[in-house]
This record gives structure tokens, sequence and C-alpha cells, in this order.
């Protein structure tokens, strides 16, 4: 094709060889079942670090809740397997009550956790899309409001 709207018939051709599966096993998930959990505490670009993530754990472990995260997360710094990602080519969750730590609230990540029972949101943009989305929210840095936050419970 010569990339001008070029739309060029091509005959299928079986390979040669058939398709041979060698092996298989199933994937190892670790941690909470996000689609059973009623708790999930979601993370986004508001952590700075890698090593900030603990916070966030640390309110699912106080939750009973389960770890989960935006895109960026997954495929931007590799902080999290890209079967925690919410979103829109992500999970689609429904719990009980979902906890978006220094999530934007971007359109593609919130129709992944739109179905929750309660959206709590913390970012430290007051401005930021998931105000505007969320049930109630907090303006903090992640790295002040989860430590208190925990304590508190």
């Amino acid at each position: 094709a010569s990339g001008a709207n070029a739309v060029e018939d091509v005959a299928w051709v079986a390979p040669a060889n058939p398709v041979k599966l060698v092996s298989s096993k199933p994937i190892e998930k670790s941690g909470v079942d996000l689609f059973k959990a009623d708790a999930v505490v979601a993370a986004g670009r508001g952590f700075a670090e890698e090593s900030e993530l603990d916070l966030a754990r640390a309110l699912c472990d106080k939750l009973g809740g389960g770890l989960a995260c935006s895109r960026p997360l997954t495929e931007g710094v590799n902080w999290l397997p890209t079967e925690l990602y919410v979103g829109v080519s992500g999970l689609m969750l429904s719990p009980k009550a979902y906890v978006a730590c220094g999530i934007s609230g971007q359109m593609q990540h919130m129709v992944g956790c739109n179905r929750s029972g309660m959206v709590f949101a913390i970012n430290k943009d007051k401005n930021a899309p998931v105000f505007k989305q969320c049930d109630y929210g907090l303006i903090g840095d992640v790295k002040d409001v989860l430590p208190a936050l925990v304590a508190a419970l």
C-alpha cells in the first residue's frame, strides 16, 4: 500500500505447520480478588516514588481491600502489574468503596470504577477532574493524607 488510502486484496495462506500448544499454566494472582473486594484503593501518578505505594498498601490492609492503579503506573513507570489497571482497557470494578489516591480522574480511568457504591478521592490538585466524579473528596498530598487516614482507622 502506498499510504494514500490504498486497499490491497491478499489471499490468506495457511501456515506450513499447524500451531501446536507446547504447555500452559494458570496465571498466578497475588493479593485480593478485586472483583470481590468490598474496598479498592487505587494509586495514580500522585505517588512520586514507587516506595510511596506502601502508603496505599497500608490503607488496603486497614480496609481489608485490594490495591489497584491507573494506567500510568502499569505502562508508564511499570510499578504495578497490568492486572491491577482500572479503566477502559483494564478492570471494571464495583466495590462498595473505591478510594482514588493521586488519580486525576480522566474519563478513561473513571469508567472502570463508576459502578462503585462510593468513590472517595484524594488529590493535591483542587481542580482535578476526579473531584467532579466522586462522592467525597479530600484535597491533599497522598504522602500526608494516607498516613493520617490509616492512623485514624
